[in-house]
């Protein structure tokens, strides 16, 4: 028999409610302001008004044919060539600056993907929204992940265990982090444009090789950090590789440090298709990670909490000055690395005082 994994709340208070209000508003109110953005602000832009009309005619204004079928199924095919219209400027080079942000972005954001992978295979998780991370992939390629994460960051309960769910008496299966990335798009012979199904996160990362690691309380750790170590140097040098593009290039107004990572809420800076296009990529990489940043402000307090530790403001602000330095996405990372060493530490030393009281 496995036994069950223990909680990390057990003898622990959980979080106040008044903090939990406190950053579920932050979420609603960032998610609020993506939604704003993308639905109201950005539509009355001409340079939406360039994609609906590429869309319905098939066609990018370089005269590029634009694959519509896909599936065969209208909605799906219908959402495919959205994202290959939208994604289009920037990964054929229209604006090398859009394409060098669009890269770092999606780069760092395997950070989430790695966050909404291993948040669904909890124990506490199993049954709920967080349980079934492709809906909030399928999301975010719709509605974008400005819009998406926050909630999901809201949806995160109070119980704060670091084990994964390993079902009955079988292994849990290897994990694949295939993700959609339809940064890079590619014309086709035939003047066809479709996604590289190449992906950033072709390859995918074992959480778990055997039966023995449901049977071991806390050996779920190890698997976990090593995933979130990949993304971190992933994150990192798609950061580094960015910053050292904008600090060593002169004389190309598309790789300037403001035009490339500084997003504007300005209609007239939006009428043009490419930049238009990547005002809302802009947008969508500072508020998914401004989130995500807040969110693993949220993940030091309950476990300062836990510990009965007084260091939450300097741990802060050391998780925004890491930001800076070497990218939200691997700042991120770190952080989930750091959650589940001191998770696992708290019930390794629950399980030494039980183990003393018998």
């Amino acid at each position: 028999m496995h036994s069950q994994p223990r909680s990390a709340t057990e003898t622990v208070p959980n979080r106040s409610w008044g903090a939990t209000i406190l950053f579920t508003t932050v979420f609603l109110a960032i998610s609020g302001a993506a939604s704003w953005y993308q639905f109201v602000f950005s539509p009355s832009s001409t340079s939406y008004q360039v994609l609906d009309a590429v869309i319905k005619s098939a066609e990018l204004p370089d005269g590029v044919l634009l694959k519509t079928r896909w599936l065969n199924v209208k909605p799906i095919d219908h959402v495919l060539t959205l994202l290959v219209g939208a994604f289009y400027p920037g990964a054929v080079g229209y604006d090398v600056g859009a394409k060098l942000q669009q890269s770092q972005f999606l780069l760092s954001y395997s950070t989430c993907i790695a966050f909404l992978t291993v948040e669904s295979l909890r124990v506490r998780n199993r049954w709920t929204l967080l349980g079934f991370h492709t809906i909030w992939a399928f999301l975010y390629q719709i509605v974008t992940g400005m819009v998406t994460l926050p909630p999901v960051f809201i949806l995160r309960p109070k119980s704060r265990s670091p084990e994964l769910h390993c079902p009955g008496a079988g292994p849990f299966n290897d994990i694949h982090l295939h993700h959609p990335d339809d940064t890079y798009v590619s014309p086709l012979p035939q003047s066809k444009v479709q996604p590289d199904r190449r992906g950033l996160l072709a390859t995918y990362t074992n959480l778990h090789r055997s039966r023995r690691l449901c049977a071991r309380p806390n050996t779920s750790t190890k698997h976990i950090t090593n995933l979130y170590k990949v993304t971190f140097v992933v994150s990192a040098m798609a950061h580094l590789t960015t910053i050292y593009i904008l600090f060593t290039t002169t004389g190309n107004l598309q790789l300037t440090f403001d035009h490339v990572l500084v997003p504007k809420l300005d209609l007239e800076t939006i009428q043009d298709f490419s930049t238009g296009m990547h005002r809302i990529f802009q947008w969508d990489y500072w508020l998914i990670f401004v989130s995500a940043i807040i969110w693993s402000w949220l993940g030091v307090y309950d476990i300062s909490k836990m510990q009965k530790a007084d260091s939450v403001l300097t741990k802060c602000l050391g998780i925004v000055a890491a930001a800076i330095i070497v990218d939200p996405g691997a700042t991120l990372a770190y952080f989930g690395i750091w959650r589940e060493n001191e998770l696992s530490a708290i019930i390794r030393k629950q399980s030494v005082l039980k183990d003393k009281k018998k």
